[in-house]
This record gives structure tokens, sequence and C-alpha cells, in this order.
């Protein structure tokens, strides 16, 4: 059944009642029928009761799907598709697409650009600690990686309690972002050109952290060298672990395509 739900807007485009417009009522999903208010409507005898005196009233009755437009999803989707139009398109995707795909291919020995490595998502996480129980604390976490990212961030919960550690089962671990597409490209490259840079003594990122997926991980001590982060209102300079995965299939693809997006990778650091 095409997309409908109680509420929906939608407009009838056959039938006697063609070119209104009304809320879904009910729905019929074995049938494929709707009733929207005040359409198809019909006369219905009522028997008294002791409720009521009886006599002739109108109600709605079914309407197949067919006969209908959800007017909502067609919002919707104009509005998608304007904004869409209005998108600017990252200036590393850009650069991804035009020249580094064609560079990949010649270093990897490539032929088919699809086999080509790219970057398929970031995944930032900033451990909460002892601050996991402090509700404020937690909010200030959220602010500053929404403001970094551009995304709102998930509080990620410890899977099982370890005495060791102080964590109990289900409790607040810290708080994670996934980027992708437009958001990652975008991300990339404030963080290559202006956070990076920022560090103090900055010597480079070891090109040693590659786990088993050929995914990269590093770490920053200081969020704060983003500057979406406005430094006097921070409460407390936390750490960040970000990992660039990719679905490359090497280590030496891996390397190649984080050099062509410039990260600064320094081969002697361990």
């Amino acid at each position: 059944m095409m997309n409908l739900k109680k509420g929906s807007q939608v407009k009838i485009i056959s039938g006697k009642d063609k070119g209104k417009t009304g809320e879904i009522l009910e729905i019929d999903r074995k049938l494929e029928k709707v009733k929207v208010k005040s359409i198809n409507m019909i006369k219905k005898h009522l028997k008294p009761t002791k409720e009521n005196k009886g006599g002739i009233i109108s109600k709605e009755s079914f309407i197949h799907q067919s006969n209908l437009k959800n007017v909502d999803l067609e919002k919707k989707m104009k509005d998608k598709k304007k904004y869409n139009i209005m998108k600017i398109t990252p200036r590393l995707k850009a650069a991804y697409e035009k020249e580094i795909i064609s560079k990949l291919m010649n270093k990897l020995s490539v032929k088919n650009k699809h086999e080509v490595p790219k970057i398929d998502k970031i995944i930032l996480n900033m451990g909460l600690g002892e601050d996991a129980s402090d509700g404020k604390k937690i909010k200030s976490c959220i602010d500053d990686m929404s403001l970094i990212t551009g995304q709102k961030p998930i509080i990620t919960k410890f899977k099982k309690s370890i005495s060791n550690f102080k964590t109990r089962k289900g409790s607040s671990a810290g708080i994670k972002v996934t980027l992708r597409s437009y958001k990652m490209y975008e991300f990339i490259d404030r963080l290559i050109n202006i956070a990076l840079p920022r560090i103090k003594d900055f010597r480079g990122l070891s090109s040693k952290g590659l786990d088993n997926s050929f995914n990269y991980s590093f770490g920053i001590k200081e969020h704060i060298v983003f500057p979406e982060v406005n430094f006097d209102k921070v409460d407390k300079i936390r750490g960040l672990d970000i990992t660039i995965v990719t679905t490359s299939r090497s280590k030496q693809g891996t390397l190649e395509l984080l050099k062509e997006f410039n990260f600064p990778l320094n081969e002697k650091k361990n």
C-alpha cells in the first residue's frame, strides 16, 4: 500500500469526489482501501437504541487507494527535490569524483573505477568517563559534538557490567556520531585544513592506525581544536576518537586514499 497512514492528507483523482482533499480516518490494508473525511459519503439507517434515537445518518465509506494521491508525500518529495537543487557539492566530493579516482586507478593498478577505494563513513566517539551520571555534562558533550559535526549524536550504552572499571550494564558510555555523504566530506575538509593544524606541536598522524578491515582510526586529545567549539563555554576539555571507514581491501589502498585527501600522515610515526 502506497505510504498511507492515518492523518495523511490525500487528494481524490477520480470518481464523484474528484479534486477534493481530505484526511485519512481509517485504513484497510488487506483490501487496499481507506476512509477519507467527508469523502464518498453514504446514507445509513440506524436502529433506535437506548443511547440514540436512530434515523438516517451520513458517513464515510471506503475508497480504493488507486483513486487517491498522497498530498503529504508529494509535498515532501518536492521539498526534498528543492533542497537537493540548492545543495552545493562539497569540494572534496567533487575532487574525488573528478581527480582522485583516476589517480588511484593508476597508483593501485585498478582498471575498473568501481573497485577504487572510497571513504564510506566517518564515526566520531567521545567517552564520558566519570561524567556519565551527570546530566548537565552529558548535555554539554552533546552540544559540543553537534557543533563539531553538524549532526546530533546518540548516547552509547555499556553492553555489560565490569566491576574493575565501575561500569554498569545499560549505563551511558559515551556519545557517537556517524557522518555520511555531504556532511562527511565537509567534516574531512574542516578536519584536515582547520582542526589538525591547530594542534600544538602537531607532527602528523601515525600511518599505523589501520585495523583488520583496513579502516583508519586516530585520536584527538582536545576537542577544542575545532573552531566551532566556543572555548569560553567549554566546561571540560575532552578527547575524540575518529574512525575513517573505507571500502579498501588493502593497507596500501587505504593509505593512498588518505594521502589523496591530504591527510597529514607521518609514516615514520608510531
